[in-house]
């Protein structure tokens, strides 16, 4: 099991815009978390080969009400796959996410990443 505590992903909503002449771009909030966050990840120590099918868990701090918590679950699978924590997000087997009160002081999002050897 890997355990990786990371700043709060952003919503699907605010990780692609339009650009004229250009499609879809990542948006500088996205590109800004996926940096720290990957930060986060080699600071945390990254498994040496990547996971192939998991099950990923997360627990996340509600930033405010009104929030869809599983608009959040796709930039953690993005930068799980981007840091090589996993080889690639369609082996996921199953995901739990939930809000949680109860993280340590200054956790956003604290992930899971359950290999499913043998599966």
């Amino acid at each position: 099991m890997i355990r990786l505590d990371l700043p709060m992903p952003p919503s699907v909503n605010a990780l692609f815009a339009n650009a004229p002449g250009r499609g879809r771009v990542k948006t500088k909030a996205y590109r800004q978390w996926i940096e720290a966050a990957g930060w986060e990840v080699l600071r945390q120590g990254r498994p040496n080969q990547p996971v192939g099918k998991y099950e990923l868990w997360a627990a996340l701090k509600k930033p405010r009400a009104g929030c869809d918590i599983d608009n959040r679950i796709k930039p953690i699978a993005d930068l799980l796959q981007k840091q090589r924590v996993i080889q690639d997000d369609k082996h996921c087997t199953s995901v739990c996410i939930w809000w949680a009160d109860d993280l340590p002081e200054g956790v956003e999002c604290r992930v899971w990443v359950h290999p499913m050897e043998g599966v």
